[in-house]
């Protein structure tokens, strides 16, 4: 780093001062003369008009007088405005502009809003109840059919319509253990999904996780998990991340090349996904997985394809050793998976 460049001396202004001026009186720009004498033409400004011996900078533009300004009255008539009972509940916009209409007019928006915040009384003024906090939920699975995520998503159908998909994924394995298009988003067709999955595979699950969705929270779905002896967990309300799984597959859905878009009925929605999520549980090699399709991961037959990856690398390192700085490892599946793994390791899991 190069040390800071010193001040120049009076001499040195003086000898700079003198080229720059003789130049100028032979015609030369100032500016072009400066550049030659090595010189901005500021510095030579500067030093033809020094500042007064002893001045000081003048005050902030904030701190200085300002004969227009609003009295201490006038601020107070604002602040007692903006408490009193007719307008404390409401936002300073409102407040102002409710004023405004019945004929009270103190000062402009800008300054009102001005008033306000250096008073403490900005932002949302009402009356709330303070928002008990929500436990953080906090699972793990390190095996399939331990932890489920379900939620809906909305398919665009013909014309306006809409269409629903619903789905239950296995966190552990990322396996589509069950899914739905429906017409409508409902809270008998929810439990009819859960049921299924159930049937389906033939097991149950310690937890089933979604969001706050209404056939979530439905009393319907409630008590269909309690009889099965399923924990119900939910997302934090108004944070996005706490369903990633879900989340996940739903993209995975609507930004694959194969995706429509938009089906022109029920049942041409329905043959799409059929289609999809068996190719996706069977073929679809998961990034999550490290390159492993759901399906092997769900079933256990990826100790296989794990011990054929493997042979294959040792074959290429025998043959390419010079490629390699020590023998190669196939990566294995993940032996675990969690929705909010902890950063601290002594926090324990809710689930096994």
């Amino acid at each position: 780093m190069a040390p800071p460049a010193s001040r120049p001396s009076q001499g040195m202004k003086d000898a700079v001062m003198g080229v720059v001026t003789a130049l100028a009186a032979k015609g030369w720009a100032v500016r072009r003369a400066c550049q030659l004498a090595g010189v901005t033409h500021a510095s030579y400004y500067r030093w033809l008009s020094p500042a007064r011996p002893g001045a000081l900078p003048g005050p902030a533009h904030r701190d200085r007088f300002q004969p227009h300004a609003l009295g201490a009255r006038e601020r107070a008539l604002v602040l007692k405005g903006l408490n009193s009972d007719e307008y404390g509940h409401l936002s300073v916009h409102q407040a102002w502009h409710r004023m405004f209409d019945n004929g009270i007019y103190l000062c402009s928006l800008s300054s009102f809003h001005r008033i306000a915040r250096a008073a403490g009384h900005h932002g949302d003024r009402r009356d709330q109840a303070p928002r008990k906090p929500r436990t953080v939920p906090r699972h793990q699975a390190t095996a399939p059919d331990v932890l489920w995520s379900w939620d809906i998503t909305t398919l665009r159908g013909p014309g306006r319509q809409t269409l629903k998909l619903y789905t239950i994924i296995d966190v552990y394995s990322r396996f589509v253990v069950s899914w739905r298009v429906e017409p409508i988003e409902d809270k008998t067709l929810a439990a009819a999904l859960i049921h299924d999955a159930v049937k389906t595979t033939g097991a149950i699950p310690d937890v089933l996780h979604a969001d706050n969705g209404g056939p979530m929270r439905a009393g319907t779905t409630r008590d269909l998990l309690t009889s099965l002896g399923i924990t119900a967990s939910y997302s934090r309300p108004m944070v996005s991340n706490d369903n990633p799984y879900s989340e996940a597959l739903f993209k995975t859905v609507k930004y694959s090349k194969e995706f429509p878009g938009r089906f022109d009925d029920l049942e041409e929605a329905r043959a799409y996904c059929a289609w999809f999520f068996n190719d996706y549980n069977t073929a679809h090699r998961h990034s999550g997985l490290n390159g492993y399709t759901p399906e092997s991961v769900h079933t256990g037959t990826a100790t296989a394809a794990h011990r054929k990856r493997q042979a294959l690398l040792n074959q290429h390192h025998r043959y390419y050793p010079e490629r390699y700085n020590h023998p190669p490892v196939a990566k294995t599946p993940p032996t675990e998976a969690w929705i909010n793994k902890p950063t601290n390791p002594t926090n324990l899991s809710q689930t096994g």
